[in-house]
Parts: C-alpha cells; sequence; structure tokens
C-alpha cells in the first residue's frame, strides 16, 4: 500500500540466541538519512541547579542570562566552561527535528572512520530508545547489544574496561524513567534483568557504568526529567546557520543547478528561508521541489509556516485515490500511539486502525515524531474530542511545570491546522471538516496568558501558526511588558511578527547575543 510507505518498516527475524533486524526505510525516511550531515550550531552554557524551568520556557528572562559560546562537535567533550576536567556526561537538547538525533549518529559515524574521539574511546555504542519498549525485560549485556554492530566479544572489552566507553542513548525522553537505586547482589549487574526504564535510570543516574561517558539526546522539556543534569555538560541544538541551510541544498540535490535554483527560490521566501534552520524542515522543502522538478512542473513553494509547508507536502505527493478514509486512518494510527506514548506498533495494530498489511513480521514507526506529531495533531482536528483533554487546565499546569513531554508540538500544529488556510487544505486532503474550534484555542490562550506572564516563545511559534490577524489581536491585547531573547532568525520572525498585534506594550526589550560572539549568518546578533 502506498500509504505505508510513509511508516519505516523493519522485518523481525528470530534467530537462535537473539532477534536479528533488517531495516527497510521508504524513500523519503532514506533521502534524509543519506545526506552528508551539514554543521549545526552548538550552544553550551553552563548548567545551573534549578534552570530546568526557564530551559523549558526558554525565551524570555527579567534578567539577561549568563551568554553561552558556540563550540563544534570535536568539542563536546573538552574542558566545560565550569571545569577543567573533561565531563563523562554530555546532554544534547532542543526542539523536535532540529537534528539532535543525526548529529549523535554523526558522531559514531566520524569515530568508526576514525576522524573523532579515536584517542579518546575504544568503543562507541549507539541506543536508538526509541527502538525500545517500556514493557521490555533487559539486562545491561542485552541493551550494548542492542547496538547491530556490537559482538559478543566486544561486550566483554567493554565491561572490562568501562572508561574508553562512549554510550550514545538517542531519545532517553521518549521513554518514561525508573530511578531506582538498588542493584541486585545476586547477579553480575551486567548480566541482571531489569526493566527497560529501571535500566535507563540507572545508567543516567550513574548506577551502572559510572566511567563510561555518556552522550544523552532529548528534548528541551525533558531536561528535568534527566538524573544526570548536576554533573552534565549541556550543549543546545539551535539548527542551521544560514551558511550551512544552503550547504545542505547543495548536498541534497545532486545536479549543482537544481540546488541553485531550489536555493534561490527558498532566499526570495525570506519567512521559509528562517524556518529552514530546522534541518527536518530543510530536508520537506527540498523533498517538495525535488518531487516538482522530477515531474517537470514549475518551482513553487509559498508556505510561511511549517504546518502549511507540511500540509503542502500530502497534498504534492498523496495520489487522490489515498485520500480522505485511508488518510484519515494513518493520522488515527499516529494519534493513538502518541497518546500510548508508542513509536512502533505491529500489524495487528495497522488492522485495528484499518490499515491492511498481510506481512506478519513487520515492525512499524513513523519516519519522524515530527511526522507522528502532525498526523496525530491532524487527527486530533478531526475529531475534535481528544484535544479537549490536551487543552484543559490541568495540561496547562503540567506543561507548565514541565511535567509533559508531548503536547507542545501537537498544539503548535492544531494552530496552524485551524488557521483559515490551514482548514480549507485539511478538508481537501480529509475529506472532513475539522470538528475541533479555533475559539477553543482562543480560550485555551488566553488561560495560558493568565498562567504564564510573559508569554514564552513557545508560545508566540503557536501564534505564529495562525498568521490569523484577528486572533492574534485578541490574544496580544493583554501583552504588556517583557524581555525576549533572540538567538536565531527563526526566533526573530516568530517575535517581531507576534509583536505586531500588541496594542498596549509599556516596555519590551529585545536581547541578541553581544559582543558579536556568534559570528555566523543565521544567528542574530
Amino acid at each position: 500500500m502506498f500509504l505505508l510507505s510513509f511508516l519505516y518498516l523493519e522485518v523481525r527475524e528470530r534467530s537462535k540466541n537473539r532477534e536479528t533486524k533488517k531495516s527497510f526505510l521508504s524513500s523519503w525516511k532514506k533521502e534524509y538519512l543519506q545526506q552528508k550531515f551539514t554543521q549545526l550550531l552548538l550552544l553550551e552554557k553552563p548548567y545551573i541547579k534549578g534552570l530546568e524551568p526557564l530551559l523549558r520556557k526558554r525565551g524570555y528572562q527579567d534578567e539577561v542570562e549568563e551568554e553561552g559560546h558556540l563550540i563544534e562537535i570535536r568539542d563536546l567533550f573538552g574542558p566545560r566552561l565550569d571545569a577543567q576536567e573533561k565531563s563523562p556526561t554530555v546532554i544534547l537538547y532542543g526542539p523536535a527535528g532540529i537534528g539532535k538525533s543525526t548529529l549523535a549518529r554523526q558522531v559514531r559515524g566520524a569515530w568508526e572512520e576514525g576522524r573523532l574521539y579515536g584517542d579518546r574511546f575504544q568503543h562507541v555504542v549507539f541506543i536508538n530508545c526509541r527502538e525500545l519498549k517500556q514493557e521490555m525485560v533487559l539486562s545491561l549485556a542485552d541493551l550494548i547489544e542492542n547496538d547491530p554492530a556490537v559482538t559478543m566479544a566486544d561486550i566483554h572489552q567493554i565491561l572490562s574496561r568501562p572508561e574508553q566507553l562512549l554510550l550514545i542513548l538517542d531519545g532517553v525522553d521518549e521513554l518514561p524513567l525508573i530511578l531506582d537505586k538498588k542493584i541486585s547482589s545476586h547477579h553480575p549487574y551486567w548480566r541482571q534483568l531489569q526493566l527497560v526504564p529501571i535500566l535507563l535510570g540507572r545508567l543516567l543516574g550513574r548506577r551502572m557504568l559510572p566511567e563510561a561517558s555518556l552522550l544523552i539526546t532529548a528534548r528541551t522539556t525533558a531536561l528535568g526529567f534527566i538524573p544526570s543534569l548536576d554533573w552534565a555538560r549541556c550543549v543546545e541544538v539551535l539548527g542551521f546557520s544560514e551558511s550551512s541551510r544552503k550547504e545542505y541544498f547543495y548536498k541534497y540535490f545532486p545536479e549543482e543547478n537544481q540546488a541553485i535554483k531550489a536555493f534561490s527560490l527558498v532566499e526570495s521566501n525570506p519567512a521559509l528561508m528562517s524556518l529552514c534552520l530546522v534541518p527536518w524542515v530543510s530536508w520537506l522543502v527540498c523533498t517538495c521541489l525535488k518531487q516538482q522538478m522530477e515531474r517537470g512542473e514549475e518551482c513553487l513553494l509559498t508556505p510561511q509556516t511549517i504546518t502549511a509547508l507540511c500540509l503542502h507536502y500530502f497534498v504534492q505527493t498523496l495520489p487522490a485515490q489515498l485520500l480522505g478514509t485511508q488518510l484519515r486512518r494513518l493520522c488515527y494510527l499516529a494519534a493513538e500511539s502518541m497518546r500510548q506514548r508508542k513509536s512502533q506498533f505491529c500489524t495487528d495494530k495497522l488492522k485495528k486502525c484499518g490499515l491492511e498489511e498481510e506481512d506478519q513480521s513487520l515492525i512499524y514507526s513513523f519516519p519522524h515524531l515530527c511526522c507522528q506529531e502532525f498526523l496525530a495533531a491532524v487527527s486530533y482536528a478531526l475529531d475534535g474530542a481528544y484535544p479537549h483533554f490536551l487543552l484543559t487546565s490541568r495540561f496547562l499546569v503540567e506543561m507548565h511545570e514541565g511535567h509533559t513531554l508531548f503536547g507542545v508540538p501537537i498544539i503548535q500544529f492544531l494552530f496552524g491546522l485551524l488557521s483559515e488556510r490551514g482548514t480549507k487544505v485539511m478538508e481537501y486532503i480529509a475529506h472532513q471538516m475539522p470538528q475541533l474550534r479555533k475559539e477553543k484555542l482562543l480560550e485555551w490562550t488566553l488561560e495560558t496568558a493568565q498562567l504564564q506572564q510573559p508569554f514564552p516563545m513557545e508560545t508566540l511559534h503557536y501564534l505564529y501558526e495562525t498568521q490569523d490577524e484577528e486572533f492574534l489581536t485578541q490574544v496580544m491585547q493583554g501583552f504588556q511588558r517583557t524581555t525576549l531573547c533572540i538567538r536565531t532568525d527563526m526566533e526573530l520572525l516568530v517575535a517581531t511578527f507576534c509583536i505586531k498585534f500588541c496594542s498596549h506594550v509599556k516596555r519590551l526589550q529585545l536581547i541578541g547575543q553581544q559582543k558579536g560572539e556568534w559570528g555566523l549568518p543565521g544567528v542574530v546578533l
């Protein structure tokens, strides 16, 4: 089925002692991962205990926050800003789609090629937490063996010299963590079977393999859940600089004239150029333009928001026979999986959602969590029932305090989907009018304004997705004073767009990086 090409397929074959895996990636996932990844902006700032709420509500503050500095990938395990010793734990954090996982894979690949950390680590083990299930029972040896590149002989070497190990835990926020400090003395700790949440919790809490170095990726909203923060080196992934965006386009397109044409088109749309700060968005833009070129169509791309770009992709890609019922079923699958905090599902789950697949050996997941969240948002908008659970005072409090990891990107997509343009396109591709009303979002936003003063940057991102002057005027009338810390051109785009609709501003301060320390295009000075 063509629609299932939007899913990542994994065939599992059982052998005598372990489960072997063979991956079959849909074309869009394959193209995304095969690109030679471009340098990302990495911002390191000293971690201060108790800072998690500010990081979660990042984008405003009453005082200018302490400046960090940009570092390169080779500096991740160098001296810390506030210490002259090497840190065993590095946390890469940032929003979805910003490039954390691909950067982690790049570290692994560069080490294998002998270009990075060869003198520091004898072994680098990559664990994709997204592929683990919270009900799994594994030993530490099983977890390490989950990396296909690791052999049984490697495991014995790793456990005998853990100080020479770099353990990469990608996406630790996609599983719950249980901080259990007790370790049974009846068995060697590396053979002890444990639930995956307990095993990950002990690794992050340094109860297991404390001598090893850790490289962790997580969303910003998950920082308060990671027990390693007290001694970790925190590095925020900001995305592509302007020059890196151009470099990405030239790597994506096989012919230089195609790259020139595509990048020139994006440059002529300043809003879209700013959104391409996010690698996932850059990939989506390149994919849409490449499809147009292959069909001999005129290259045209006018979206001003990420939601509009996602809708454009589906309109352009899906054949007419798969619009309507089939697409709604895929969206329902995404929503159900998000509600259950699952990113992988078997053919039985597909059948329950009305998506037939005969091969029982297949395991599915969406190519990227952003994709799953977008389709889930479409389902919520069409259904109109489940979002009311999200948009409650309890959820607001949880989001405000950082006690929920999911929901923020979904809500951002909902704002875009319920815009006038979003509603029309959604009706076209789903053959159904959305049941969730924009008035509900307005009510929720006004309640948010009471709870979160001043507005965090995330709320401004929600409002930007609507592109609705009347909506923004109603919300921003209570916006009177704030200090916004602007680091990138994307944040500048969002902030300046929303501020235009303020009518009662008494004090507004925009702060960019000072002293010209970030002398890179795409970074606000």
